[in-house]
């Protein structure tokens, strides 16, 4: 960007990676004509604007993608359930051709399963089309399901970065507003009128105040994936028993052999035993995602291994 001191005339090129992104410049350019002629600093404005709703649009997949994993290990709300995205859809187009039918039926009844919050207020029907939830045969395989998930995790981070370089990008804007009134009172000339000043310096400062709160949400979708990956992590562990060596230690059958907990010593009141004299807690291979769910509610109210490990797991 080139900018003409005395007269305010201004040269830019602009580069994107995708035409697509070019055409919604270019098309928002068109449409905010009056800030571009008040002020040509006018355009980062429009750029951090268009950028904004991209990251916005983002922040809702990933969430969507965690909230998926909240509602199968039950640890979201009941009241934030998302019924029917399909009537979500509807009201976001505003209209009443969408049906479940013009959806998958094994997508819709993925979908079915998604917990909602007061995140997807401004949700629209491009951006919930666009997610490919899980299914539920990847679901039940931590194999394939921990991968994804370390995926996930990686991009919330790499989001948070994004997020930075945005408020540091408003700050910059910010600043460039203020460098063209020094350079204009440099060479006597007087400053912007206070009404084009506050027209692009405004408007920075609320797509900036829009990116604090993506900021805000992208570290809370971390704590809350991180909890979930916490909990996958669970299944695809191997049950730990005291002595075991691949091989029967007693007289006892393999079939009928009860697995031993490793904690030791441990009060009578917090552990129970089998008559065969073997720990009755359940083994980390055997836990559902009930199990969880009572493991969570009840840590250490069964066995003092088992809640301290809970504990550290963050469940």
């Amino acid at each position: 960007m080139r900018i003409q001191v005395s007269d305010l005339s201004c040269l830019a090129f602009v580069c994107c990676p995708r035409q697509e992104d070019l055409e919604d410049i270019r098309n928002l350019c068109g449409a905010n004509a009056a800030v571009l002629r008040a002020n040509p600093l006018g355009l980062l404005s429009i750029i951090f604007d268009h950028r904004a709703r991209s990251w916005e649009v983002w922040v809702t997949r990933l969430w969507l993608q965690v909230n998926q994993m909240e509602g199968l290990t039950k640890s979201a709300p009941p009241g934030w359930l998302m019924n029917d995205p399909v009537s979500v859809l509807q009201r976001s187009v505003g209209s009443t051709t969408l049906s479940p039918a013009s959806v998958e039926p094994s997508r819709h009844h993925t979908m079915t399963q998604l917990t909602t919050d007061p995140m997807p207020t401004a949700l629209t029907a491009l951006e919930l089309q666009d997610f490919e939830p899980t299914p539920f045969h990847d679901l039940g395989n931590t194999e394939k399901l921990l991968p994804r998930l370390y995926t996930t995790d990686t991009e919330i981070s790499h989001g948070q970065n994004v997020m930075s370089f945005a408020i540091r990008y408003a700050d910059f804007c910010l600043d460039a507003v203020n460098v063209v009134d020094s350079a204009r009172m440099g060479v006597g000339l007087p400053p912007q009128t206070p009404g084009a000043k506050a027209l692009v310096a405004d408007r920075i400062r609320f797509t900036k105040s829009r990116c604090l709160g993506l900021q805000d949400r992208f570290t809370e979708i971390r704590e809350r994936h991180r909890s979930q990956i916490n909990a996958v992590r669970l299944f695809s562990r191997p049950p730990t028993w005291a002595g075991h060596s691949g091989k029967p230690t007693s007289s006892t059958s393999p079939k009928t052999r009860t697995p031993r907990c490793t904690s030791a010593p441990l009060s009578p009141s917090r552990h129970s035993s089998s008559p065969a004299g073997g720990c009755t807690c359940t083994s980390r291979a055997s836990l559902s995602v009930d199990m969880i769910v009572h493991l969570r509610q009840r840590a250490g109210g069964r066995c003092e291994r088992w809640g301290s490990w809970i504990k550290d797991e963050r469940l």
